[in-house]
């Protein structure tokens, strides 16, 4: 005989369940657990390898924009260095120009005569170029010592 209220009925239909059936579930909801946060780390961990990846190409395209932004170089000739931050140029229209030199470039590159690149705004020397090929000299020039 049982005094009312001193028990709670199941309504659910489980047998009660003692502290092995708590212990058995508890370390099933761990595994469970235990496993998805691995997943989870192993997502991460895989979305950070692309997020990385992205970005490099997103500095690689940002670069190319930025190349392609730049406004056209002028090509010109040396005439003569003055020091090692100016020299006298002549652009490819004929002007002669008094300069300034880009300090990356290597001076024993920078020789009277050499082709160079011109920013078009302040005509500063930013690049050395490499000798033209003009197919019209070309086509003059003396492969063999005439006989």
């Amino acid at each position: 005989m049982s005094v009312m209220g001193t028990e709670v009925e199941r309504t659910d239909g489980d047998l009660p369940s003692g502290p092995d059936d708590d212990l058995r579930t508890l370390e099933e909801a761990y595994a469970e657990l235990r496993d998805e946060t691995q997943q989870l780390i192993n997502e991460r961990t895989t979305l950070e390898a692309e997020m990385r990846t992205l970005r490099k190409r997103i500095e690689r395209l940002d670069e190319n924009v930025n190349l392609l932004k730049m406004p056209p170089l002028i090509v010109g000739h040396l005439q003569d260095i003055l020091d090692h931050e100016r020299a006298i140029v002549r652009s490819s229209n004929g002007t002669v120009f008094q300069v300034s030199l880009n300090q990356r470039l290597d001076p024993d590159a920078l020789k009277p005569g050499t082709r160079v690149a011109l920013n078009q705004d302040s005509l500063s020397v930013v690049e050395v170029l490499t000798e033209a090929w003009d197919p019209m000299v070309s086509g003059a020039e003396m492969v063999e010592k005439p006989s």
